[in-house]
């Protein structure tokens, strides 16, 4: 995992990035008609500073939404039946680092990408949970 601090467009604000790779997980399982049939999840590391972030007590679930400007964003409250969304379970692998399994429906094709960028800006303030900072998650 990289990350690095940035300024943004306007060179006035702060913005920091966290990179990582993303990870392609093949499941095969057969239905009770007797089919056999295969997914793919898609995987990424969730840095623990967003997790603290979002979930400063460690108990509160965290939502990826489709927000109105097509981008999807991270919040740690439910988003509500305005936007299209989906709860992630967060899986600690070490005190420092978590794992989730991406939301595919809200994602165009994730096969085509590599990599998995989350674009934390402090300085806006969120619109669903109203709190100062908005987290950005997009492949590249």
């Amino acid at each position: 995992m990289s990350y690095f601090f940035k300024r943004s467009n306007d060179d006035k604000k702060l913005v920091i990035n966290y990179e990582n790779q993303l990870t392609k997980l093949g499941h095969k399982y057969t239905t009770d008609a007797g089919q056999k049939r295969e997914y793919t999840d898609f995987s990424v590391i969730f840095p623990s500073s967003l997790r603290n972030y979002l979930c400063p007590d460690g108990k509160s679930d965290i939502y990826f939404y489709k927000a109105n400007d097509d981008t999807i964003h991270i919040v740690g409250v439910n988003p509500g039946s305005m936007y299209e969304y989906e709860k992630v379970n967060v899986v600690e692998r070490n005190p420092n680092q978590f794992g989730i399994v991406l939301p595919k429906h809200l994602y165009n094709n994730l096969s085509n990408y590599h990599n998995f960028r989350y674009i934390f800006n402090p300085d806006e303030v969120e619109f669903v949970s109203g709190k100062q900072g908005i987290i950005v998650a997009e492949p590249f």
